[in-house]
């Protein structure tokens, strides 16, 4: 889902923008960071079974 999104927004910016490579590079590592955050609050405040059932959610 991510990856997809990342994708998307990759040739949006490419397609759209003269200066679209560097945009899409700091988009995608601005979206990378967060994530990362959000699954490193997930496992340190939930546990690992917690992430699961928040994920498997977020997926359907």
């Amino acid at each position: 889902m991510i990856s997809k999104l990342i994708s998307l927004t990759i040739w949006l910016l490419l397609a759209f923008s003269s200066a679209g490579l560097w945009q899409a590079l700091n988009l995608a590592l601005s979206m990378l960071a967060a994530y990362a955050v959000v699954t490193e609050f997930l496992f340190g405040a939930l546990g690992w079974r917690g992430y699961e059932v928040i994920r498997y959610r977020l997926m359907e």
